[in-house]
């Protein structure tokens, strides 16, 4: 009997113990992704890419079908090659987020993500690639489904009708003969059909002064500078494109206002900041990398 009651005891210590014991941990899910990638845009905003690329890849695996994650996600890991420099494997970040969504004409990101990949072309130094991309692009916005319509395909519009102005214009700064004549005319019409939909007057004006840098138009510059708001214009690529259209037209103390207009705000893709550098790092002309302002410059 009393042997027994020890097996019992036993027994009922053990029950007791099992019921008092730490829970399992919780499995983790593509909630778990999002403060993840949050840090990760975080440590990219310090500088601290090793810990960003540890934190994204830590998320990956819990993002699952989650688009919006997916696409969060992407930008991170675009963030973090841009900085470095290396943007073809920015460029494969954002083509293999194109291919996991298999070319649903409802996904308006499927736009965001061709729009991205222009600026990666380009910064590569790849103005046809950027060219092909704006296309994709415009397809894309034209042929897609996500409402409002309107706001879609004025959009798709007026991104089409910039960037073709800017590339076109661009790109023909890298050729000669019939070609150049060719391009600048489909830069100019382009920067008219902008302007005949409404573009936005910002817009236009760093459009202007784009071309008058590359005409050698001085006056005209500072005059296209003026007519933007610095202080309410985040958006870096105008930025870069006026800092570099004023300093070209030797209005240095101007450009650097610019430059520490752009400075102000975390450097996310860096791809403006490293012209920046490279435009003014003392080099001459013939041993420039490429940029906007040295589109003839080296390649990377």
């Amino acid at each position: 009997m009393v042997k027994r009651l020890c097996h019992l005891a036993t027994a009922v210590l053990l029950l007791a113990c099992t019921a008092h014991a730490a829970p399992k941990p919780r499995a983790a899910t593509s909630a778990d992704a999002k403060p993840l990638l949050r840090a990760a845009m975080a440590a990219i905003g310090k500088g601290a890419l090793d810990e960003a690329r540890a934190l994204l890849e830590r998320a990956r695996p819990l993002i699952g079908g989650d688009r919006d994650l997916d696409l969060m996600a992407t930008h991170v890991a675009v963030a973090i090659h841009s900085n470095r420099g290396d943007y073809d494997a920015a460029a494969l970040a954002l083509l293999d987020a194109i291919r996991r969504r298999s070319a649903d004409p409802a996904d308006e990101d499927l736009f965001s993500l061709h729009n991205a990949l222009v600026i990666v072309r380009e910064a590569d130094g790849d103005l046809p690639g950027a060219i092909l991309e704006c296309a994709e692009r415009t397809a894309v916005g034209y042929e897609g489904t996500w409402e409002p319509a309107r706001e879609r395909l004025q959009l798709t519009r007026f991104k089409d009708d910039w960037h073709r102005a800017y590339l076109f214009r661009m790109y023909a700064e890298q050729l000669t003969g019939s070609r150049r004549e060719g391009a600048l005319m489909a830069a100019e019409k382009a920067r008219r059909d902008y302007v005949a939909a409404g573009g936005y007057p910002d817009s236009i004006a760093v459009l202007d002064a784009l071309f008058a840098m590359y005409d050698r138009r001085w006056d005209d510059v500072r005059a296209a500078v003026r007519r933007v708001d610095l202080e309410k214009n985040g958006d870096e690529e105008d930025l870069y494109i006026l800092f570099s259209a004023l300093d070209a037209a030797g209005d240095h103390e101007g450009a650097a206002a610019i430059r520490r207009r752009i400075e102000r705000d975390p450097p996310f893709w860096a791809v403006w900041r490293g012209w920046i550098k490279s435009d003014t790092d003392g080099q001459p002309p013939e041993k420039k990398r490429f940029s906007p302002r040295y589109p003839k410059g080296l390649h990377r």
